[in-house]
């Protein structure tokens, strides 16, 4: 079955907030997110690991890091190397901070979708976009 033979309201599906009331939304939510992203992005997180297979030495950048738990795990992932986690959202970015901050080689920043325009050829699922900055291996990780 197909959404349009949900029947499910269009409005339900998607979001229509102008681009400046995004991070406000991600703030109310920050408390609550990962609740809901483990149930319905643990898939996608696990799809993204394997996609990415990082590897120690690497730069590694996640776009909408949310609460850094995928953060964390690329980070642990990436020993010696340099991960940097960015979100719109300054209370996601405060429970990602708490969440993988303290890791090694780890940076969490405030930054919008602007950063997508750094590659174009990097993994992506759902929200998550993890991809990786000057990798030797970087030809080879395209899907």
């Amino acid at each position: 079955m197909s959404l349009a033979d949900a029947a499910v309201p269009a409005e339900v599906l998607e979001a229509h907030r102008p681009p400046a009331e995004v991070p406000a939304v991600y703030d109310r939510l920050a408390r609550i997110y990962e609740v809901w992203a483990r149930l319905t992005e643990s898939r996608a997180r696990r799809r993204v690991m394997a996609l990415a297979r990082p590897a120690a030495g690497e730069r590694v950048l996640e776009v909408a890091c949310g609460t850094g738990v995928q953060l964390a795990a690329l980070a642990r992932a990436n020993p010696g190397g340099e991960t940097i986690g960015v979100d719109l959202s300054r209370a996601m970015l405060a429970q990602a901070r708490a969440r993988a901050g303290q890791l090694p080689g780890v940076a969490v920043r405030e930054a919008d979708d602007k950063v997508y325009t750094l590659r174009r050829d990097l993994p992506l699922a759902g929200e998550l976009l993890s991809g990786y900055l000057g990798s030797s291996r970087s030809s080879s990780r395209n899907p």
